[in-house]
């Protein structure tokens, strides 16, 4: 009976030992589990910090550029800026697709479709002024080779005003009153 009880006891004993054993296994584990998550969670708050400032920097180039395909008065500034603006804009969907917090605000139809109306639009715009410009300065001007000299120029910039169009539902259009502006110049040699 002895030997029962001792044996018993042992067992006990052993079984106690086992427990005590995988309680403390268990909170390692839940230590280590906690650790971890604090960890990832630190490197998600550093990567989100880091996120936002680069994000500025960002955002900041997007809408310089948008700023200065409506102002500018040089075609290849605004050739340069669309580029900018496209680049930017695909970086910020990038990242959005990685899972980043980015709320897009943009047209229905899009923001190359709008990208690509509003740069047309301004490059018909930047045209225009040119033409106006020459007008003025056809006045001012006293020989005929100055004139043709800044017609010539003229051209050369409304062939690339017509080749850098986008593609949008405005295109043809687009085309159109460019085409008319560069006949208008033409008539100015034959005057």
């Amino acid at each position: 009976m002895a030997r029962k009880s001792l044996l018993f006891g042992s067992l006990i004993y052993s079984a106690a030992k086992a427990a005590d054993k995988a309680i403390k296994q268990a909170a390692k584990e839940r230590e280590w589990r906690a650790k971890a998550a604090a960890k990832e969670c630190e490197r998600k708050a550093k990567a989100i910090q880091a996120f936002t400032i680069e994000y500025s920097s960002h955002e900041r180039i997007l809408n310089d550029s948008m700023k200065l395909i409506e102002t500018t008065n040089d075609i290849d500034t605004l050739l340069g800026r669309y580029k900018d603006a496209s680049e930017e804009w695909s970086w910020m969907e990038m990242q959005k697709a990685k899972g980043m917090p980015i709320i897009i605000n943009q047209e229905s139809c899009g923001f190359y479709s709008t990208l690509n109306r509003v740069t047309n639009f301004h490059i018909i715009r930047i045209a225009n002024f040119n033409y106006a410009k020459l007008q003025n300065d056809v006045v001012k001007l006293k020989s005929k080779m100055a004139v043709e000299n800044r017609v010539t120029k003229l051209l050369v910039l409304l062939d690339k005003c017509i080749s850098s169009l986008k593609y949008h539902d405005n295109l043809e259009k687009s085309q159109a009153e460019l085409t008319t502006i560069h006949s208008k110049v033409r008539n100015l040699i034959n005057k």
